[in-house]
């Protein structure tokens, strides 16, 4: 089923800004369109296109792509090297390692949305790899251990959600008062974390 969604017409909706957008969410008719129906070998589809050249791509929006998988994040780290901004919100078969693997090829990210996926943890350098994050949304998944590399984002990343998780490090109490506090804690202990 997944390649027959792609019509010339979807296409087109898909592909924006001489193909350095990528809207898959509003190319298939929004959340309540066919978004349930696209698939990693979509996302493939789409980046391989004529019409496409990933070293260009800034934005993907995969909002409520349920079908999307790490593959397709994979897929979208080894091409688009220079994006900046993913939406994976509500996309819940995206795990750790799709997001490990944007976070390693693309360093330009500035926005990641990756509320309600499958997330249960986060590479502990993923600061330090990402350091042009100014919007970061994790709620709603499986994370347990905000790595410490995220602390010295606290002058930049300005908007930091991950409210929804089973939090255990640092301790909820520490968490809910944000990336400052993150960082206090782990500076109080190099022997929490090695960052």
């Amino acid at each position: 089923m997944g390649n027959s969604l792609i019509t010339p017409d979807i296409k087109k909706s898909i592909i924006q800004e001489d193909g350095k957008k990528l809207d898959f969410t509003s190319g298939l008719g929004g959340y309540n369109g066919n978004v349930d129906e696209f698939r990693d070998e979509d996302v493939v589809k789409i980046i391989n296109d004529n019409a496409v050249h990933p070293g260009r791509v800034t934005e993907i929006n995969l909002y409520g792509c349920k079908g999307i998988t790490d593959k397709a994040l994979i897929a979208i780290a080894d091409t688009c090297h220079n994006l900046t901004l993913l939406n994976v919100n509500k996309c819940s078969n995206v795990t750790g390692a799709g997001i490990d693997a944007i976070a390693r090829k693309c360093r330009k990210l500035g926005g990641l949305l990756a509320a309600g996926c499958n997330i249960s943890h986060l590479p502990e350098d993923f600061g330090m790899l990402l350091p042009h994050l100014t919007l970061l949304w994790l709620f709603d998944n499986k994370i347990k251990k905000i790595p410490a590399s995220l602390g010295p984002l606290a002058d930049t990343l300005t908007t930091f959600n991950i409210d929804d998780n089973p939090i255990q490090q640092p301790p909820l109490e520490i968490t809910e008062q944000g990336l400052r506090a993150i960082q206090r804690y782990y500076k109080g202990s190099s022997s929490r974390d090695p960052y």
